[in-house]
């Protein structure tokens, strides 16, 4: 079960096709199976963060701060 965030997070994964992101599942997924980048401190930093927030060991919040950074590091444009 998905821990859902505050706000769901927007991000164009590829081709101008966005994709919502309501919590640390659903990022985990993205990064696991979308991420156009997979290197960089905050792409590993979301996976952790995701995991942790789902094993309920660190905020969700947390996680959404970090997917969003991670989205920023690989130049993916949020809303």
């Amino acid at each position: 079960m998905d821990i859902p965030w505050s706000a769901p997070v927007r991000v164009e994964i590829k081709n101008g096709k966005y994709r919502m992101i309501h919590g640390p599942v659903e990022a985990l997924e993205c990064l696991t199976r979308e991420w156009p980048v997979r290197d960089g401190p905050y792409f590993d930093a979301a996976k952790k963060s995701c995991e942790a927030a789902i094993a309920r060991a660190k905020p969700a919040s947390e996680a959404r701060d970090i997917f969003i950074s991670a989205s920023l590091e690989a130049f993916l444009r949020v809303h």
